[in-house]
């Protein structure tokens, strides 16, 4: 990323990739694949929204943000955390969306809330939340880098989370309207 874009900004930008873009395109497209450790983690929608949201929110605390920017290998380690994390999210809305559209819808809604409160935080604070002294880049300045981060998780949130809800929700409505689109149950109905 250029460096006209400061540290806060840069490290929001690849949250924003992990958790709204890489994230649902590797569950979309692994969607069909078992993979046995995450098939134990059927049913653990709520406890994968919950930890996403508490990995987020933990990183940017200011004392734990200060530390993951300070040493490249802490930060890769928490991003593959938080995209690890997103995955199994992910995984479960994709998998409950067809039996169970309004458990992913509610999950989508809330935890795109509460990351778009981050964004909040971030864009509103009248001061710098972070003493990173590589955080001013020839264009921002410490505030202006948080505050341009903020403004990109309040665009990312809505784009992937409620448009996520959308879809789930639009497809149970077409369901609903159309039953020869059903899911069939496994048990010899059609």
């Amino acid at each position: 990323m250029s460096d006209a874009f400061g540290h806060v900004t840069q490290h929001m930008a690849l949250h924003i990739v992990t958790m709204n873009v890489a994230a649902p395109l590797a569950a979309l497209f692994l969607r069909n694949i078992q993979i046995r450790p995450l098939d134990m983690l059927a049913g653990w929608l709520a406890p994968a929204a919950v930890f996403q949201l508490a990995l987020l929110w933990l990183m940017h605390v200011p004392a734990v943000f200060e530390q993951i920017s300070r040493s490249p290998a802490i930060s890769a380690t928490t991003h593959v955390a938080l995209l690890a994390s997103a995955f199994v999210f992910w995984r479960e809305v994709i998998r409950l969306a067809p039996t169970s559209p309004w458990r992913p819808i509610g999950a989508l809604l809330i935890t795109g809330k509460i990351v778009c409160l981050l964004g909040v935080l971030l864009l509103f604070a009248g001061r710098p939340l972070y003493a990173l002294p590589h955080a001013q880049g020839p264009e921002l300045s410490g505030l202006a880098d948080q505050q341009l981060a903020g403004l990109l998780m309040l665009i990312g949130c809505p784009l992937t989370y409620v448009f996520g809800a959308t879809i789930v929700a639009s497809r149970w409505l077409l369901r609903m309207d159309r039953p020869d689109l059903a899911p069939r149950t496994g048990t010899g109905a059609a």
